[in-house]
């Protein structure tokens, strides 16, 4: 039974960054006072408001310790969204603006300050003049180049790489000069954009990787507002960035830094918020009330995410590779029970695939459907694949982040009376994300833990559902529904796509490869401390982006 104790844990990890992805005309060029792509013509223009401070340090929490430096080889938002991965810029980025939210992916300029799409095939990103490295040896603060660009796009496409089934669609990556990027794609993609400026596609320099042969020990050397400060770093402890005095955004950031402190236990992270020691947090709905109710002038927001809860199986195998064994667990689970008994209700019930928009989500009534819990229905299921009695069965738990463990020990509850026995077994942070997480996955029978969802249906359908994708633990083969994933991406007519990725949800259903619908998504209840300014709304957000925090400021 679940101990009293772990009963108030609450799922932190993701609830506040989710770790947690045609011709456009040029934007205009972002200045201090308002966050890129906020122009008038989108309707993000910034409000009048307190005019910015310059200085002081940004204190945030990180929620795991990242296993290397290499942003390249993780999709950790921990790394990538609070640690050394503030350090580097892509090409594109998500627009921040008072009028967007952490599931619109309205894409802008980066360090690209304009693209065009001269046909369906082709894309060409124009470098901004002044963009440059950080001046750190050996790169010592040289321009930015296509160059740069081209070894980046292909270095981060490294066969067996976690991200390396994000641009299976580009045929050649080319420097047109010495300012120009030219992608030529195999085939349409409606992808391509958005997976361009998803806060993994950062720019690295050849110099850095060449000092160790990869990036897992640094150099961190990137183009960002914040330059990683190597010798006050401690994955267990801290990770701290300053103000890059050579930015091409003149102005920004504001703050003169951020410490990143890495706090796992949840009443440690009550205490730091309480006492200032944390500028910003996130907490569930319960723990909202009681600090609003303390401290009337917290500034909160609550808002939904694709990220959440994974569950995972070995399909390849017996009593996995038979898909009734499969939908008698997903049966026997009861999702709502986690969110409001784990989760104290700071989550919502998704198909666990960052789609488009809401729109593009199956019906609430086949999602609701779907996940009903059901135990008859799972035995009943279990014996006509031949389990009357049950089986015993290993979980991996990705212990060491908040509330996993409490997690585990419901589902096993709940699997325990349609008479599958589960045994957990709990791993740390880089074993996690490290083994686990990437294929061919190292665990036997299931695992549980955090996802930090990809930013486009295309990202996570090529790395989770593919046949041979990056992250295709579940060992499935499956040439009918790769063919389905590959036709939605070339498919340029939104409404036509539409119809296909509702069709791969349905098939993803029938089949449960993973989990389907997720255990959880999260539907963060954050909270900031009122001197904390300039904190806008955006995928970016939700998703790794150092742009995040150009515009906070500290009124103190």
């Amino acid at each position: 039974m679940l101990a009293t104790k772990r009963r108030q844990a609450i799922f932190g990890l993701l609830a506040l960054f989710s770790i947690i992805f045609a011709a456009c005309s040029p934007a205009a060029q972002p200045t201090a006072t308002a966050p890129a792509g906020a122009t008038a013509a989108k309707g993000g223009a910034t409000p009048a408001a307190a005019q910015p401070k310059n200085g002081g340090i940004i204190n945030i929490r990180n929620s795991c310790a990242p296993p290397h430096l290499d942003p390249h080889q993780t999709l950790i938002t921990c790394y990538h969204g609070s640690s050394a991965g503030l350090a580097y810029d892509g090409l594109l980025m998500y627009e921040m603006s008072e009028k967007a939210s952490p599931l619109d992916f309205n894409v802008v300029p980066n360090l690209a300050e304009s693209w065009a799409n001269p046909d369906p095939k082709t894309y060409t990103f124009k470098l901004r003049q002044g963009a440059k490295f950080h001046n750190i040896p050996p790169v010592n603060g040289r321009e930015v180049t296509a160059q740069d660009a081209v070894y980046s796009f292909n270095r981060m496409s490294t066969r067996g790489w976690v991200n390396s089934s994000m641009f299976t669609m580009v045929d050649k990556w080319e420097a047109v000069d010495k300012s120009t990027v030219k992608a030529t794609l195999k085939n349409p993609s409606a992808s391509f954009l958005n997976l361009v400026a998803n806060g993994y596609s950062v720019i690295v320099a050849k110099e850095a990787v060449d000092v160790n042969g990869d990036l897992k020990k640094g150099p961190v050397i990137g183009t960002a507002g914040w330059v990683w400060v190597a010798e006050e770093y401690d994955a267990n402890v801290k990770s701290v960035l300053k103000k890059n005095p050579d930015f091409y955004l003149k102005g920004l950031p504001y703050a003169d830094g951020i410490v990143s402190t890495y706090i796992a236990d949840l009443a440690t992270r009550k205490a730091a918020f309480r006492t200032k020691k944390v500028d910003r947090e996130g907490f569930g709905k319960k723990d909202l009330e009681v600090f609003v109710k303390e401290f009337p002038e917290i500034v909160t927001s609550q808002d939904r995410s694709w990220s959440g809860g994974n569950l995972r199986w070995k399909v390849d195998r017996p009593p996995l590779s038979d898909v009734r064994v499969r939908r008698a667990i997903s049966k026997a689970i009861d999702r709502q029970a986690l969110i409001d008994t784990a989760y104290f209700g700071a989550g919502w019930i998704s198909m666990g695939v960052t789609l488009p928009g809401l729109d593009w989500m199956l019906p609430e009534k086949e999602i609701t459907e779907a996940a009903k819990r059901d135990v008859a229905e799972a035995k009943k299921l279990l014996t006509e694949a031949g389990y009357d009695k049950g089986f015993n069965i290993e979980m991996v738990v990705a212990g060491t982040y908040d509330g996993y463990t409490t997690a585990a020990e419901l589902v096993q509850d709940q699997l325990k009376e349609a008479g599958i026995n589960v045994t957990l077994k709990m791993v740390d942070s880089p074993t996690y994300t490290e083994r686990i997480l990437t294929a061919p996955g190292d665990f036997s029978g299931m695992f549980l833990g955090p996802w930090g969802m990809p930013t486009e249906a295309t990202m996570i359908l090529n790395l989770t559902y593919k046949s041979d994708g990056s992250m295709n633990t579940s060992g499935h083969k499956d040439p009918k529904l790769d063919k389905m994933i590959e036709e939605q991406e070339t498919t340029l007519d939104p409404a036509k796509r539409k119809e296909q990725l509702l069709a791969i949800q349905r098939y993803l259903l029938e089949n449960l490869y993973t989990m389907n619908p997720a255990p959880w998504s999260s539907e963060g209840a954050g909270m900031r401390w009122p001197y904390l300014k300039g904190i806008y709304n955006s995928a970016a957000s939700d998703f790794p982006s150092n742009r995040y925090w150009y515009y906070a400021w500290l009124d103190k």
